[in-house]
């Protein structure tokens, strides 16, 4: 359930952060982003001791279903800041740098992004 919370986080982030950033401008949806980034992760985080906690003292289930909603909504909202990010960091180097610079820039990051996407789980899956 995790998983699919941070896909959709990740689908519905993108899509906001193209509107809203047309409007408000792209550093100020980074900043946003950032923000929904730090909570995402604080709640995964609460979740995960949370849940550790429980399990040690054998609470209840309710205590254990809470702990897994606070995670399912930490990655959540790492999917929203992924999602943000995605979209606004192009935006956001096109509105900072010269057309060239930018151009190159772009290539080197959306390079790095897709090799994260395809390296990070080889790592985790051999770690």
């Amino acid at each position: 359930m995790a998983f699919f919370a941070f896909a959709v986080g990740t689908l519905i982030g993108f899509f906001i952060a193209q509107r809203l950033s047309k409007r408000l401008g792209a550093k100020l949806i980074f900043m946003f982003g950032i923000f929904f980034g730090f909570c995402g992760g604080l709640s995964f985080w609460i979740g995960f001791y949370f849940r550790n906690f429980t399990l040690t003292f054998q609470e209840s289930k309710r205590d254990i279903v809470i702990a897994l909603d606070l995670m399912t909504v930490g990655r959540f909202l790492s999917g929203i800041w992924v999602g943000s990010f995605l979209n606004t960091s192009g935006r956001y180097i096109e509105e900072v740098l010269e057309a060239e610079e930018a151009t190159e820039l772009k290539r080197r990051l959306f390079t790095a992004e897709i090799l994260g996407f395809v390296i990070g789980p080889l790592v985790g899956l051999i770690g």
